[in-house]
């Protein structure tokens, strides 16, 4: 995962968002270019493996209009059920297309069409790239923005199941998503705190993805 923007409509790693990143980081082919696994590294061969093809659906982002709340800082959120529970309001949405592609058994390349219904009814689409990877035993997810590179890193909870997290002080930058892959559809639910958000009261920005996959023999 999408590959994720801060227009105060958020996307992981993947929505129309300002990010903030490592702009002066070296170009995308040359810092995840396939290479030598370490032992390190070898528990996680085809990790990325179930979210490999093509995905098409659409991703929402979600605000609470009670605004921050106690009680609720940073959760560990798995289940949809806490929007609804939270009676968070839809605020706007984004149509997706993601394209995994493994070039090894730890590296997966990833390209990302994002689609936006503007004001006139016109349809504006952004593309992205990068690669998941597995580096020194930790997982990597790099996405290359049009204006910025976004990294997150994961933690694998079981065959189906990715969290990708990252936390970024000045300016604040603070997301979480919760990534799975059950047959042909592909989660993500997550959140993000911005801003002037304050970090140990719950989030104020939620979001909640859901993919399928258009043609099972389909990849890209």
């Amino acid at each position: 995962m999408q590959q994720i923007l801060m227009m105060r409509t958020f996307y992981p790693g993947f929505v129309m968002l300002i990010f903030w990143g490592c702009t002066s980081s070296p170009p995308l082919a040359d810092r995840y270019s396939p290479s030598t696994p370490t032992s390190e590294d070898s528990v996680y061969s085809g990790v990325y493996a179930p979210w490999e093809g093509h995905w098409e659906g659409v991703f929402s982002i979600y605000t609470d209009p009670q605004g921050q709340r106690e009680g609720l800082s940073q959760p560990r959120i798995s289940d949809k059920e806490i929007l609804d529970s939270l009676g968070l309001v839809k605020t706007s949405e984004v149509s997706v297309k993601q394209f995994y592609q493994s070039v090894s058994p730890f590296v997966q390349k990833v390209s990302i069409e994002d689609s936006y219904l503007e004001k006139d009814g016109s349809i504006r689409v952004v593309k992205s790239s990068g690669y998941n990877t597995v580096e020194g035993g930790k997982l990597v997810c790099l996405v290359q923005k049009p204006d910025d590179r976004v990294i997150h890193s994961g933690s694998l909870l079981d065959k189906h199941i990715i969290i990708w997290e990252r936390s970024i002080s000045a300016p604040k930058n603070i997301e979480y998503f919760y990534e799975q892959v059950e047959l042909d559809t592909y989660y993500i639910l997550g959140w993000g705190y911005y801003g002037e958000d304050d970090p140990s009261l719950s989030p104020k920005t939620w979001f909640y993805g859901e993919y399928h996959r258009p043609d099972l023999y389909e990849t890209e």
